[in-house]
């Protein structure tokens, strides 16, 4: 049975190494997925020349028009920047890209955020 992809039709992923980086701010590539109907993902990666800020990664969040961004650790300032442009924030992520891809496909990180959701509102 093949998995249905997702809510989201474009991702990224913060990336050191091809693993998803530990601290936002230490992202060396950010891959930008696009899931289509019944196709395999189309990754693309963009390499950060230079530090990650909350305004560079908006810039490129907003160019790939991206609707949620996986990643690890993050600091406050990109949590609000994320939130102010209504991009979803899935964070405290660990893995290879791959491995990563797959779970977001399978729905896993939906489902937990859907279940911290409910105990949020009980």
């Amino acid at each position: 049975m093949q998995a249905a992809y997702i809510l989201t039709a474009m991702i990224a992923i913060c990336s050191l190494n091809k693993r998803v980086s530990p601290l936002i701010h230490h992202t060396k590539e950010i891959y930008v997925v696009s899931f289509k109907r019944k196709k395999r993902p189309e990754i693309q990666t963009i390499h950060m020349s230079s530090r990650l800020t909350p305004s560079i990664l908006m810039d490129i969040l907003k160019n790939q028009n991206a609707k949620a961004l996986i990643c690890g650790g993050i600091k406050e300032e990109f949590r609000e920047a994320l939130k102010d442009n209504n991009i979803e924030c899935i964070d405290n992520v660990i893995g290879d890209i791959d491995d990563v891809i797959k779970t977001y496909i399978n729905g896993n990180f939906v489902q937990k955020a859907n279940k911290l959701k409910q105990l949020d509102t009980k």
